[in-house]
């Protein structure tokens, strides 16, 4: 029980996590993404390295796949002449490659909860962002047809976001803890911004009272966990739940299904992130069983559970559709299916591979 509540406290991948929405925050308010992707959309470069630019600079510090498809709607709303259609479909496809982008809070909370080396999570869904994006741009985004207002972006913040950006990722692949890296940062960017005489008190305010009540999210978990672990390691859970799967399945790939078609109908009522903390013994326990390797599972189980995200649950991201572009339910739902196939069909090839 000691050491259980001991590895809580002390653990850097859930207590980074209010900071780096913090972090988000600032970037947000204060416009430094809007004036990084107005200056890479503003490039003479092919369309493909555009939007892999777009993508990948910009999630390193939207950890939040909610936080990333609220921004990214509200920047289309104001800047793109597109049509709605194209419009969702880049807003849906960044909030999912948002969720298992290598960065990002599900991953953290992934790595935690199986004591897994984050630096080396990291690395590996480095590589799913990849396979995602390079597909999903192949079989989404090519055809799509944008076209934004040529707006004057600042340089300085440009400039200090590739800054950060270059030191994160070189510093969190030294040794170094997650929390120090991050924490680093968060200090660099509240300098740049007083220095640049941008900090307003009453705005800083409203920011850190929204992370702090986000945050108490992350407070049920670490709870929960607690006790959860207790009951794992002292209701001998393992061995009870061990027995009832392998009574009623004998092949891996069937307790595979098993599991997905379970987190498909939580996906229905709940957010994606709760259904892997919620099942956590049960794959947990699986993987143990029959020697899953926990990369491999865990880079195909988060990009399926990002399926949740076509759901109709409130403050999830298909309201922000149906608020700002005026979108019926019907038509999100015809629309959506191209991309919950392309989910499906890329989670069931890694699975392949457990």
């Amino acid at each position: 029980m000691y050491i259980s509540l001991k590895r809580v406290v002390a653990s850097d991948e859930l207590f980074v996590i209010p900071f780096l929405l913090l972090l988000s925050q600032f970037l947000i308010k204060y416009k430094v993404f809007d004036s990084i992707l107005f200056c890479i959309l503003k490039l003479k470069i092919p369309k493909f390295f555009k939007f892999y630019m777009m993508f990948f600079l910009t999630t390193t510090f939207l950890p939040s796949a909610v936080f990333a498809n609220s921004y990214i709607v509200r920047f289309l709303k104001i800047n793109c002449f597109a049509s709605d259609e194209n419009k969702i479909c880049l807003a849906q496809f960044f909030s999912v490659f948002n969720f298992i982008s290598p960065i990002s809070i599900p991953i953290l909370i992934y790595a935690y909860l199986l004591r897994l080396p984050i630096k080396t999570v990291i690395i590996m869904f480095i590589l799913l962002s990849h396979i995602f994006f390079l597909v999903g741009y192949l079989f989404l985004l090519r055809n799509k047809n944008f076209r934004f207002i040529n707006k004057k972006t600042d340089m300085f913040d440009v400039l200090f976001y590739i800054f950060i950006t270059i030191f994160f990722y070189y510093y969190i692949f030294i040794p170094e803890s997650i929390m120090k890296v991050i924490s680093v940062t968060v200090m660099f960017t509240f300098l740049f911004f007083l220095f640049t005489g941008k900090l307003n008190v009453v705005k800083n305010a409203l920011l850190v009272r929204d992370v702090l009540f986000r945050s108490g999210v992350i407070v049920s978990i670490l709870i929960m966990l607690f006790f959860m672990n207790m009951v794992i390691i002292y209701g001998k859970y393992n061995i009870l739940t061990s027995n009832f799967f392998t009574s009623f399945f004998s092949d891996r790939y069937i307790i595979i299904v098993f599991l997905l078609c379970v987190s498909f109908i939580l996906l229905q009522v709940i957010d994606p992130m709760a259904v892997l903390i919620i099942l956590y013994p049960f794959y947990r326990i699986l993987i143990n069983e029959y020697n899953f390797n926990k990369y491999v599972f865990g880079m195909g189980y988060i990009l399926f559970l990002s399926l949740g995200f076509f759901s109709y649950i409130k403050n999830l991201v298909i309201e922000n559709y149906i608020l700002k572009f005026k979108i019926s339910y019907e038509y999100l739902g015809n629309y959506f299916l191209k991309i919950m196939l392309l989910i499906s069909l890329l989670s069931s090839v890694i699975m392949i591979f457990i």
